[in-house]
């Protein structure tokens, strides 16, 4: 469970942000050591802050330069999307088969708005389809905001047009209790054509569905990103991994930062890390393994990882050494083949394109 995100300001401190995060546990802080502790992810590179109030792409649409994704040659979707095949992997426990079926067609129904919508390039009708703080493209936004933006980017880029594939991959990620309000994400490959090029990329949006009554939802994008953009955003924060995974520990982080639990993370938290950090509040953002007095072994198959704040010192204080605010805790399983959100306290299973790779590095 965690309560609603508002919107970010550059110059607003992200521990008064983040600390809303979890409202089932509380984020635990331990002063740092004098001698910091080795980390297995990079520091925060020095661009980082320079860039902090500027989005590593455009915020209104995916990056030109976007990867290119795993499945190339993914089978396009009709022009209006009518074809669209929705893959819900799991479902809150509450849910009956008639709630299950109203979910899968009011996600195709608001994917199919946006699709249009964004084709005809209907800014107004488009900005209703997002809450009244969306982030997009790590950008934390009123609903009024975007809608401004959008109808820029349409004007700047005249010839846009998208395609997405047919199949969605959808998940259910947790629910604020308190506010009778569900978060899902989803996951789709995309063809989009933007000055003359056409690129293929991985779009990621999590949308927020709020009962009002039994029998009605209200469903809105929180997010919108692609996977360019969100590993833009892992590089600077120090948590993108330089090489390919060559080991089962190096095999599960990739699994996680892939997740839609951490890029959903990335996504609502990145503005302010960047603020925090050019401000010196943060000395950064980690992704490490708990302290642990005895090491896993070798054949380990269960990862555990703390997504922690790191504040910075305080220079008119000698004797703080500043602290770390742990947000969250994940876990991953390969013998039960899931990952495990400590802080919303569910499982999600692992992606069936990882067991090629899990049954060559975790024997």
């Amino acid at each position: 469970m965690r309560p609603h995100y508002f919107a970010l300001l550059a110059s607003l401190s992200l521990s008064a942000l983040l600390s809303l995060q979890a409202c089932n546990k509380q984020p635990q802080e331990t002063e740092k050591s004098s001698e910091p502790a080795p980390a297995q992810v990079q520091e925060p590179q020095p661009e980082a802050p320079a860039q902090a109030q500027d989005n590593p792409i455009d915020a209104d649409a995916p990056a030109a330069d976007a990867a290119q994704p795993e499945n190339k040659g993914f089978a396009k979707t009709s022009g209006d999307w009518s074809d669209i095949q929705i893959e819900i992997r799991n479902f809150p426990e509450s849910s009956d088969e008639k709630d299950k079926a109203q979910i899968k067609k009011d996600i195709a129904d608001l994917l199919q708005k946006w699709n249009n919508l964004r084709n005809l390039k209907g800014y107004e009708k488009l900005g209703m389809l997002y809450g009244d703080t969306a982030y997009l493209r790590g950008s934390a936004l009123k609903q009024k905001d975007l809608t401004a933006k959008f109808k820029k980017s349409f004007e700047k880029h005249q010839d846009f047009s998208q395609t997405p594939g047919i199949h969605v991959t959808v998940d259910y990620l947790f629910t604020y209790e308190f506010e009778s309000v569900e978060i899902w994400s989803a996951r789709f490959d995309e063809s989009f054509t933007q000055d003359g090029k056409t690129t293929d990329t991985e779009i990621f949006m999590t949308f927020k569905r709020k009962h009002l009554d039994d029998a009605q939802s209200v469903w809105r994008i929180e997010v919108e990103s692609d996977i360019a953009t969100d590993q833009n955003m892992l590089k600077k924060l120090g948590l993108l991994p330089e090489k390919a995974p060559a080991t089962c520990e190096s095999l599960a982080y990739q699994i996680l930062i892939d997740s839609p639990l951490l890029r959903y993370e990335i996504n609502t938290m990145y503005e302010g890390a960047s603020a925090g950090i050019k401000s010196g509040e943060l000395d950064g953002i980690s992704l490490d393994a708990p302290p642990s007095e005895t090491l896993p072994p070798e054949n380990s198959k269960h990862f555990g990882y703390d997504l922690t704040e790191e504040h910075a010192a305080d220079p008119d204080n000698p004797e703080d050494a500043g602290r770390s605010l742990r947000l969250n805790g994940y876990a991953i399983d390969f013998e039960e083949m899931n990952i495990e959100d400590e802080n919303n306290e569910i499982f999600h299973a692992i992606e069936p394109r990882y067991l090629a790779d899990i049954k060559r590095l975790c024997k």
